[in-house]
């Protein structure tokens, strides 16, 4: 099925949304709510460390070619399909690249500037693999590109900005955010919208996401929200509850932090950024403000088929397999595997520890890959085939 229509049919899609006073009204039931996984998350009680060999069998690297046309500073938003890899680099300026599932650099999608078919500063990209074509939004908020994966512009919508943080979920659906609703999906073929989550001055999370892709799923959550809510076919459905006890920090915590010199409740934990899922785990991460006013980030891991959950430090703590800046995962691969950036001179550094590992079996020529790195090599990928979930 082709999603080459998108300068048409979301307009059409977009604009109902705008006009319509037509809500479906759609909130969690109870049986919904029970069914999602229940987390206690206490920052007295958080679930066990895990080091990586405890949840990973196997682990293998795949380096970006570098050539002068493909450098990259940094990897922002990453999709790994079945042949395809689709980043968005920092490197002044900010670029949409397309390489290989071997790493190899095949083209640039679009470019950084203001003129038609151009982009600044890239919130978010939506990949369909079956169809070759990528959504792009920016940061702005404010308007949506649509290319092929070889780089050709179909089309752009722009939207008022009352429409927030647009999420392509196909072909004739859209996810975003508004002022009455944390969420709203329209859908041009039903001519119908999907309200989830009223908002009120005293409740709007103010801070809210919509992630995921096709292939792992689409999550929605929102700081001050303790749920992740998983975007079904005609539906948004509770994933996993969190009971932050003691530690719970609520969107009316926000609120009233906005403008306070001490920021948010120190100590108490929200849920952070996207979500992702694989191989039967769930990823997401917590927020948490210290003492001293700095913020650590908490990596989740709960496994779909029992409920049972860690977390990751970046830290020799939970990192007993590459001893690197590995446990910060961005994304799930097509092939089930959970992916990490890391730099290459981060491995070259590392690999003193990586030689001299006995807990880990690392794949034949994995070390040697290490050591044909160079420092000044574009980031690496690394894929990690998880334990099956029991």
């Amino acid at each position: 099925m082709k999603r080459n229509h998108f300068p048409c049919s979301l307009v059409v899609c977009l604009s109902f949304a705008c006009l319509t006073m037509y809500s479906c009204g759609n909130q969690a039931d109870e049986s919904q709510v029970t069914e999602a996984i229940q987390l206690k998350m206490d920052p007295n009680n958080l679930p066990p460390v895990a080091m990586l060999s405890e949840l990973v069998t196997s682990v293998r690297i795949v380096p970006l070619e570098t050539k002068p046309d493909c450098l990259i500073g940094s990897v922002g938003r990453l999709f790994v399909g079945q042949s395809d890899i689709i980043l968005v680099g920092h490197n002044n300026p900010s670029e949409l690249m397309r390489f290989s599932t071997n790493g190899k650099f095949k083209n640039k999608i679009g470019r950084e500037g203001s003129g038609p078919g151009e982009y600044q500063r890239v919130w978010e990209i939506t990949p369909f693999e079956d169809s070759a074509v990528v959504y792009l939004n920016m940061q702005s908020r404010s308007k949506s590109l649509a290319y092929n994966f070889d780089g050709t512009f179909i089309g752009e919508n722009t939207f008022p900005r009352s429409l927030r943080n647009p999420k392509v979920l196909d072909d004739h659906r859209i996810a975003f955010n508004s002022n009455k609703f944390e969420v709203r999906i329209a859908n041009s073929l039903t001519q119908d919208t999907l309200d989830y989550i009223p908002t009120s001055p005293q409740s709007s999370s103010r801070i809210k996401q919509l992630s995921g892709n096709p292939q792992t799923g689409f999550f929605y959550t929102g700081l001050g929200r303790d749920t992740i809510w998983r975007i079904d076919s005609d539906s948004m459905r509770p994933q996993i509850i969190c009971d932050f006890g003691t530690g719970h920090f609520s969107s009316s915590d926000y609120i009233g932090s906005i403008g306070r010199s001490g920021g948010y409740p120190p100590g108490h934990f929200s849920i952070g950024g996207g979500v992702f899922y694989g191989s039967g785990y769930y990823h997401f991460a917590l927020l948490r403000q210290k003492e001293d006013e700095e913020y650590r980030y908490f990596h989740i891991v709960v496994s779909e088929k029992t409920g049972k959950s860690w977390h990751l430090e970046q830290s020799d703590r939970s990192d007993d397999v590459l001893f690197c800046t590995s446990t910060d995962f961005s994304t799930c691969a097509h092939s089930g595997e959970w992916v990490a950036v890391v730099g290459a001179y981060e491995l070259i550094d590392a690999l003193p520890k990586i030689e001299a590992n006995q807990g880990f079996t690392y794949p034949a020529g994995l070390i040697d890959q290490i050591k044909d790195l160079s420092i000044d090599q574009n980031p690496v990928l690394v894929f990690y085939t998880l334990q099956s979930s029991e």
